[in-house]
Order: structure tokens, then C-alpha cells, then sequence
């Protein structure tokens, strides 16, 4: 397979969605695709050694960095919700700003914020879910899936109201 020569040029981004490809065929596929998919995932798994990446099993109660965190699911160290491929990867809540977090993520005013946001109210399933606990230093707290979100006033206010905030636009609500 000719992908398998590049996997030395790709980022952690593009590693990972090959990866999630990769998944998805081994699930769906026939015999041969579900070969070929988990020599991909063979492939990448060495890729990530290679470059002392970590192997992307994330541990419940282990701290993280952002960096560690993007290297393993992929996307953005910065946003609190990082979106690859209109994916979200993860999500990332300070409890200072998120008090009921992770089962309730506000979304602040900012079009990438809101956005993000409203990627991960589509999404489907799990996503791993991580707590401030330091300045860089993030509890990966399990995976957990959408199990609804709301713009409407009043449900938005309550839950600003509880973390202090008026800017929040849209609430997600999640469950283990």
C-alpha cells in the first residue's frame, strides 16, 4: 500500500485520522479491507514508536499535557474542543469555567468556540474527556458520549449562571 511510505511525513493530525479510517474499515469491511486496515494500524502504531509518540491508550486518572493529549487523539493544544476532519478529538474543560463539567460543557461567545461546540452536539460517539488540574496539567477523566445540548435561553442561563458567566451561547450535555 502506498500510504504506508508517507507515514513518516504526517503529522499527528493526519496520523491519527488514518487511523480513524483505518478503524472504521477494520469494523465495516470485508476480509481482505480488514486485513488491509489493521496493516494500516499496524503501521501507524509503529510510526508513533518510532517517534516516541505515545501508543494512544489513554489511562483514567492519568495527567496529561496538551501537547501528549494532541499527539494521541489529534488537533488543536489550544481550543478547549479540538476538531479534526469534523471530528471533535477530545474535550478539554477548566472546572473553574465548566463547575459541572465534564457532564456539562459550556460554550463561550467566539465563532471557533460555538463551532466546536456544535461539532461535538452532532457527534455520535465517544469522545475522551479531560480536567484542568493544572497549568499543564490535564486528567484524562474516561470517554463519554453527547447526550444532548441546548441554545434555548433559559437552560443556557442556569447553567451560566452556576459557573458565573454570561457568555455562555450553547450548552453539551454529556454521560459516561
Amino acid at each position: 500500500m502506498q500510504i504506508l511510505s508517507k507515514l513518516k511525513d504526517m503529522s499527528p493530525d493526519e496520523l491519527k485520522a488514518l487511523e480513524r479510517n483505518a478503524l472504521r474499515l477494520a469494523e465495516s469491511g470485508d476480509g481482505k479491507r480488514k486485513a488491509d486496515a489493521q496493516a494500516v494500524l499496524d503501521a501507524v502504531a509503529e510510526e508513533r514508536g518510532r517517534r516516541g509518540l505515545s501508543d494512544g491508550r489513554l489511562v483514567v486518572g492519568r495527567r496529561y499535557s496538551r501537547k501528549e493529549i494532541g499527539e494521541i487523539v489529534g488537533g488543536s493544544t489550544i481550543t478547549f474542543i479540538p476538531v479534526v476532519d469534523g471530528e471533535a478529538t477530545c474535550v478539554c474543560l477548566d472546572p473553574a469555567l465548566n463547575p459541572e463539567a465534564p457532564n456539562v460543557v459550556l460554550a463561550g461567545e467566539g465563532p471557533q468556540r460555538v463551532s466546536n461546540a456544535e461539532t461535538l452536539a452532532r457527534q455520535t460517539g465517544k469522545v475522551p474527556v479531560f480536567l484542568k488540574r493544572g497549568d499543564a496539567d490535564w486528567e484524562y477523566v474516561g470517554d463519554h458520549r453527547v447526550t444532548g445540548s441546548s441554545t434555548d435561553r433559559e437552560v443556557v442561563a442556569k447553567h451560566a449562571a452556576k459557573a458565573g458567566r454570561d457568555e455562555v451561547r450553547l450548552v453539551v450535555f454529556l454521560a459516561p
